[in-house]
């Protein structure tokens, strides 16, 4: 069985906790959910709770007790994570992006090379983005300067994105 420490309890980690869990549940895969952590040290108390996983007061205690880590923290606190994981030799699935910018996302992708990793891009395919991408290249909206496209992940604002494009 492959013993999966989480870094982050917040939304993201949530999700990534129920598809690790449900995937074991199913069969799907030899993983568990075994560890977590997170900057709130009772947020991670609960959640490890609610996981059947023990907490951990950082990512160094926690990757001295798995085989794999998910680094779902804000952006910000992916690279620490990340080196950490990938110094103990943990296969690491981080969210994306990889950095606050490019210098830092290209220390990231360094730190994980020769260990086993996967970024969590998943909204490559999201057909609000196809539909944006059409729509520039066709030059609907005339010769683009800028684009501005903002995701926060907000039901309204992508129901009112999906809206302003006709797509619903």
């Amino acid at each position: 069985m492959i013993r999966v420490g989480l870094v982050g309890c917040g939304h993201i980690g949530a999700a990534h906790a129920l598809a690790i869990t449900e995937l074991g549940a199913a069969g799907l895969v030899d993983a568990r959910l075994v560890a977590v952590t997170d900057r709130d040290p009772e947020r991670a108390e609960r959640f490890a709770a609610r996981h059947d996983a023990r907490a951990f007061p950082d990512v160094a205690a926690l990757v001295a007790e798995v085989d794999a880590v998910w680094i779902c923290t804000w952006t910000s606190g992916h690279r620490e994570a990340v080196e950490i994981a990938a110094a103990r030799g943990c296969a690491v699935f981080c969210e994306k992006p990889l950095g606050t910018d490019l210098a830092e996302a290209e220390l990231v992708a360094a730190a994980l090379r020769g260990i086993p990793h996967q970024v969590g891009l998943v909204l490559r395919a999201a057909p609000v983005f196809g539909e944006l991408r059409r729509r520039v290249v066709a030059g609907e909206h005339g010769r683009v300067l800028a684009v501005a496209f903002r995701d926060d992940r907000s039901e309204e604002h992508t129901s009112e994105l999906q809206s302003h494009l006709n797509l619903v």
